[in-house]
């Protein structure tokens, strides 16, 4: 037979589950504020740190990846390492001093110039 501390110990236990269930259904697993995500305006929402791309100001030179280049009669713009850059804009310590269709930037780095390459482009 089940001793009377036995009964205290199912109890405590059922206890602390309530409680917990209870808790649990009040705040979201996630820590999303839901109510506010839903009434949220057009505002542009940014990354404050994406996982999955080190920002440009922080990779060397050779670590530099140039994905695309747009331009018109008056002005050209990169796509180096997921961030757009014109003549004259830094990359970290590196700056565009020109951008040449269809596949190179040339950058000033400390060491001279350099020129970055689209892959695939020869």
């Amino acid at each position: 037979m089940v001793g009377i501390d036995a009964y205290k110990i199912i109890f405590f236990f059922f206890v602390l589950f309530i409680t917990s269930s209870v808790t649990m259904a009040t705040e979201p697993l996630s820590g999303l504020n839901l109510k506010d995500f839903n009434t949220q305006t057009n505002e542009q929402v940014t990354w404050q740190n994406n996982p999955f791309v080190r920002p440009a100001n922080e990779v060397s030179v050779g670590e530099l990846a140039l994905t695309g280049i747009v331009s018109s009669k008056d002005r050209a713009a990169a796509i180096i390492n997921g961030q757009i850059v014109e003549k004259g804009d830094k990359i970290g310590s590196h700056v565009v001093v020109s951008i040449e269709e269809p596949s190179l930037v040339i950058l000033r780095t400390e060491n001279g110039l350099f020129r970055l390459k689209m892959k695939g482009y020869q």
